[in-house]
């Protein structure tokens, strides 16, 4: 009988164990997920415009889970875990509640208007993953807290008006697990950190764009995945580490409009054998062309515009099967004497080329007949600025597909053949300064003349 009583009582008392701790965890839960729709209803109070009526849906007929935009955890039941309001439309601010979402692995807010600070309560987000906040009008500095977002792979906060230098309290995620970080178009200032040396995950580098001084850091070397370096449109200064032209990973590298020096690596095209975008315009480089770029087989947009390159143009850039645009405006290059301009014969075989600018070099000579040969896809030609002589070859008419041609200040003579007629999508046509017969009347094409 004593026994039974006591079982009785053992029964009784984890029965109300039990109890207790279902009605704690309802509780906890609640308190979760109120936590959740608290920081959501915040964030939906700090939008001041809604085109396309997105908050709409965000309302108590809904479960917050529901909401647009929305996405919550199939394991933490009522715990938001993703954020994704890009090319909404919508004009606001973020609120400091955003941190309150604990569990959040991703936030993309990008191609809106969002305005003010970014919260500093960001940093409580130790899941996040990424961070897209790309494409709005924040101001302020990079919250430092954002060091404490331990999970980060990806930061993305360009095109915005960001000021400030770059935290240095960022090198903790660095050294962990961030893979992309793009900073550009924004008005940072400083140098480039050399803590950047230190991610080791980091793929994709963009700080272009904003006021950043000083040299290209040494300690860039050590980013042995770096397939994207984009530093251009900065004040840097100073020659580019040897080291960086080693890199065998990079895809893109652009380095334009700066202040940077020195030479182009002969080697360049061993090094880098992958690399497909390549941009040095607006800067201070000389020196030959390295030859070997020919061996960077995947290559697809170069610009050297606007430096002290010299000398002459190697035929086998037509090996650059893949070549898209050439642009080389602005330098002292030249053909060799008695080579009869055999690179443009070389660039029949890129077939994809769609814009070739030699304008304001030292070339010189008659234009070959190849140049009939070049793609059909060809959209721009640029031979402005040179010592270009002779007639213009009636085989111009061939490349269909221009719609500019600019031929001004050279010393051409002649009149321009009856085949240009045939270039109907023609919109642009600068002879100028030139001797060439003043007869385009007859085309009656609605072209923009320059004469």
């Amino acid at each position: 009988m004593k026994k039974a009583y006591f079982l009785l009582q053992v029964s009784t008392v984890l029965s109300l164990l039990l109890l207790s701790f279902q009605t704690y965890l309802a509780t906890a839960l609640f308190s979760a997920n109120e936590t959740d729709k608290l920081a959501l209803l915040a964030i939906k109070g700090q939008i001041t415009q809604d085109i396309h009526g997105i908050m709409n849906s965000w309302n108590e007929s809904l479960h917050f889970c529901d909401w647009m935009g929305v996405t919550c955890s199939r394991r933490h039941q009522g715990r938001v875990t993703l954020l994704s309001l890009e090319r909404r439309g919508l004009i606001g601010s973020i609120p400091p509640q955003i941190g309150n979402l604990s569990f959040l692995r991703g936030i993309n807010l990008a191609e809106n208007i969002f305005q003010g600070k970014i919260p500093q309560e960001i940093g409580r987000l130790s899941r996040l993953r990424f961070l897209n906040l790309s494409n709005n009008a924040l101001q302020g500095e990079i919250p430092g807290n954002l060091s404490f977002c331990s999970s980060l792979e990806v930061l993305n906060m360009s095109i915005n008006m960001l000021v400030g230098k770059i935290p240095n309290n960022l090198e903790t995620l660095g050294m962990k697990k961030l893979n992309a970080l793009f900073l550009d178009s924004n008005k940072l200032t400083g140098t480039i950190p050399k803590w950047l040396g230190n991610a080791s995950s980091l793929v994709q580098l963009s700080l272009s764009s904003n006021k950043l001084h000083g040299s290209i850091p040494v300690q860039l070397l050590k980013l042995q995945n770096l397939s994207y370096l984009g530093v251009a449109d900065n004040n840097l200064s100073g020659v580019v580490p040897p080291a960086i032209y080693n890199l065998s990973s990079l895809i893109i590298l652009s380095l334009a409009v700066n202040q940077l020096h020195g030479q182009i690596p002969n080697e360049i095209g061993l090094t880098l054998p992958n690399l497909q975008l390549f941009f040095c315009g607006g800067n201070y480089f000389t020196g030959w062309l390295p030859v070997s770029l020919s061996n960077a087989s995947q290559l697809k947009r170069i610009g050297f515009e606007i430096n002290h390159f010299n000398g002459p143009l190697f035929p086998n850039l037509g090996r650059l099967n893949a070549l898209e645009r050439l642009t080389l405006e602005g330098n002292q290059l030249e053909n060799m004497e008695g080579d009869n301009f055999n690179f443009l014969a070389s660039l029949t075989n890129c077939s994809k080329l769609v814009a070739l600018d030699c304008g304001s070099n030292h070339f010189k000579g008659h234009l070959p007949t190849s140049i009939a040969n070049l793609s059909s896809r060809l959209e721009y030609l640029a031979i402005d600025g040179n010592q270009i002589s002779g007639r213009l070859p009636d085989g111009i008419g061939n490349l269909i597909g221009l719609t500019s041609l600019i031929l001004n200040e050279n010393f051409l003579t002649g009149e321009i053949p009856n085949s240009i007629g045939r270039l109907e999508k023609l919109k642009k046509l600068w002879s100028s300064n030139n001797q060439l017969s003043d007869y385009l009347e007859k085309f009656q094409v609605p072209w923009e003349i320059v004469l």
